[in-house]
């Protein structure tokens, strides 16, 4: 890819792309996701976050 046009070329960027409709919908919802049978807080939080 060249650094003088976007990806897809000169049409498919700024705030008139196509894919911007359905931002909302890839925004809103986890589209992946982890389970556990139990629940319990780790050893060490991670920094910045305190209870």
């Amino acid at each position: 890819a060249a650094s003088s046009a976007p990806f897809g070329g000169i049409g498919a960027s700024g705030n008139h792309r196509p894919s911007a409709y359905y931002a909302a919908d890839y925004c809103a919802y986890p589209v992946a996701s982890l389970e556990s049978p139990s629940v319990s807080l780790p050893a060490t939080l991670t920094p910045g976050i305190s209870l």
